[in-house]
């Protein structure tokens, strides 16, 4: 029996080569290493642990059954798997908060009055060439129209966009600040987009979710269809 109380408990070892399998293969390159043999490696990563982290538990209770040695084996066993769990659900709690964040919202905002209640009291279109801004101006007796169109559509905020632009949509609000939209990206500037010393008050990603925006601007601003490379 004295004989018997030396050995180590194998359930014990495996379970604690097992846990610790993970940490030697992410440090493990081979130089003849294939597509195959990384998928069994990343299985190998995700399985071991959890066969390890049972084999564990099981070689405890029969350590202590029968009176084996290893127990320390067992314990690594079942602290390594557990410290993984925590690091992955951390990681994959980060990652859901960042694809959270970053994509776009359900809002009930309205395109005219995303930042203040403010009224639009002039619109124009305009684009950036070599010789510089280019500009149309919407009809005043389309501008309720205009309007209408702009609060019934459809918006999600938030999301990836790219920041820089060279044409857009710009509307005077009778506060004196304007509104600047690229059908990506609305900004609140504190002039209009050609003068100097410009300063962008507020910027939102927003996005048309329901319509086409370009292609319901080309009614109002008809040099659209003739520049706009960035229409469809």
């Amino acid at each position: 029996m004295s004989e018997h109380k030396k050995d180590i408990s194998k359930l014990c070892l495996a379970g604690f080569i097992l846990a610790i399998l993970p940490v030697i293969l992410i440090k493990v390159r081979l130089p003849f290493q294939s597509r195959l043999l990384d998928l069994i490696m990343i299985a190998a990563v995700i399985i071991s642990p959890l066969v390890g982290f049972i084999l564990s538990i099981a070689g405890l209770v029969s350590a202590k059954k029968n009176g084996r040695k290893g127990k320390g084996f067992g314990i690594a066993g079942i602290v390594l798997p557990s410290i993984y769990a925590v690091i992955i659900g951390i990681l994959a709690l980060f990652g859901y908060l960042m694809v959270w964040t970053l994509s776009p919202h359900e809002t009930d905002k309205k395109l005219t009055t995303f930042y203040s209640d403010s009224e639009v009291i002039a619109v124009r279109y305009y684009y950036i060439d070599q010789d510089g801004y280019r500009f149309e101006e919407l009809d005043e007796e389309r501008l309720d129209e205009f309007i209408s169109d702009l609060d019934s559509m459809e918006i999600k905020t938030g999301g990836m966009v790219n920041m820089i632009h060279s044409y857009g949509i710009e509307m005077e609000l009778d506060d004196g600040t304007y509104l600047d939209y690229d059908g990506k990206r609305l900004y609140l500037i504190s002039g209009p987009i050609d003068s100097e010393n410009l300063e962008h008050i507020e910027n939102e990603a927003v996005q048309v979710t329901d319509q086409d925006f370009w292609e319901v601007m080309k009614d109002y601003f008809p040099s659209i269809e003739a520049n706009g490379d960035h229409v469809g």
